[in-house]
């Protein structure tokens, strides 16, 4: 394995030029839709090999959930078995009518996507680090994940 020359962009984002900044996110949002184009062989939610995803922020035991047969199921699980009913209260309700949109194509998603994952060099970007939580989610997932 060969080591790769840089830093994370957290460490002196703040100190880097304007225009420097500009290109660092250029190249990436070019990266990220390259990522985008990949499409998975199933309608499996699940870690890139088909078995069962990572995210230690998940209220299980190991971090570890799924696979899932479908988006219907990874949402199921997410709101722990909980369906549309008349008397939940607003933000339930919300949550439940976002669910049940269609989310059928499945998005390849790093899963916890933060500067500290982004490797730079000058104004390259040479690396993105730390895949465990990486996986098929809904296309809204990687956007979630860093709320």
């Amino acid at each position: 394995m060969e080591r790769i020359h840089g830093h994370p962009i957290g460490r002196n984002w703040l100190r880097t030029s304007v225009a420097s900044r500009h290109k660092i996110l250029g190249s990436l949002k070019e990266m990220i839709l390259q990522m985008r184009t990949l499409h998975p062989e199933n309608t499996l939610v699940s870690s890139v090999n088909g078995g069962s995803l990572y995210d230690p922020r998940m209220p299980c035991s190991t971090g570890r959930f799924g696979p899932f047969n479908n988006v219907q199921e990874f949402h199921d699980y997410l709101r722990n078995g909980i369906q549309a009913h008349s008397n939940h209260n607003a933000g339930l309700a919300k949550l439940i009518n976002l669910h049940s949109q269609d989310w059928s194509g499945l998005t390849f998603t790093h899963g916890d996507l933060s500067s500290l994952d982004i490797l730079v060099r000058g104004e390259e970007v040479v690396g993105i680090v730390d895949w465990e939580t990486a996986g098929w989610y809904p296309s809204y997932w990687e956007y979630t994940a860093a709320c």
